[in-house]
């Protein structure tokens, strides 16, 4: 079996990211299969769910194939058909190797080292396998951005807490940051834009605030408030700036 060139690859990868996605409906657990396909060679097919988190992603490229999941972590393999018999077998038919073959996951990643797009599917598969050749998991993602401190009270799994952490920083609302403690580790830092949206934030909470204690009056108010803080989950509770 010929081995592909890494043009080939990179052909497949640039092929694949100009098409658009095509998303199915939701299963009976509320989980969705979204499709990356192109001609020459290269299928994306990502799982989420309702709450938009990639829980699975399998990618066929030329003839190198790879799936992840957060249990299971990243796995490689070899197409050995992808004709009549796949199509038989509902996708291609693979021989997956014995352990993770950390040369055929490097020249899946020269081939999408180049993607600068903003597709969130593309862009998980990206990190996990940059995560996998490291030697890392999802998990292991943590120690280095210090994306596990918020993820437990924001309510959402670390790897998703990343992605999170992903959007935020190419909007320009964070950046990771060397800490000085911990050479392995990067703080998130919150940039002056990110500051200015909260500083409004909360000065539109005060004036809201206010208006209600003018219009009930001081005791009203803080009975009122008192009870609130006091159903409130404490970890839900937004932060005051005073």
């Amino acid at each position: 079996m010929l081995k592909p060139t890494p043009q080939a690859l990179a052909d497949a990868v640039n092929a694949l990211y100009r098409i658009r996605a095509i998303e199915g409906p939701p299963d009976g657990e509320g989980n969705k299969t979204v499709w990356h396909q192109c001609a020459l060679g290269a299928e994306l097919v990502s799982t989420v769910n309702e709450r938009r988190h990639v829980i699975r992603q399998e990618l066929t490229l030329v003839r190198s194939y790879f799936t992840w999941s957060p249990q299971a972590g990243m796995a490689t393999g070899v197409v050995l058909e992808d004709g009549p018999k796949a199509v038989a077998n509902a996708g291609p038919v693979v021989q997956m190797d014995a352990a993770l073959d950390k040369e055929r996951l490097s020249e899946a990643l020269a081939a999408l080292a180049h993607y600068s797009g903003e597709d969130r599917y593309i862009r998980h598969l990206l990190r996990v396998m940059t995560l996998a050749r490291d030697g890392l998991s999802a998990d292991d993602e943590d120690s280095v951005t210090g994306a596990s401190a918020p993820a437990p009270s924001a309510g959402m799994g670390r790897a998703a807490m990343g992605e999170l952490i992903d959007d935020l920083e190419r909007m320009g609302y964070v950046r990771r940051a060397l800490d000085p403690a911990d050479r392995r580790a990067k703080l998130i830092v919150a940039t002056e834009s990110a500051l200015t949206v909260t500083r409004i934030v909360h000065e539109f909470n005060r004036d809201m605030e206010a208006s209600y204690r003018d219009k009930l009056g001081d005791e009203p108010y803080e009975s009122l408030r008192a009870s609130l803080l006091a159903i409130a989950p404490r970890g839900r509770r937004q932060p005051r700036i005073d």
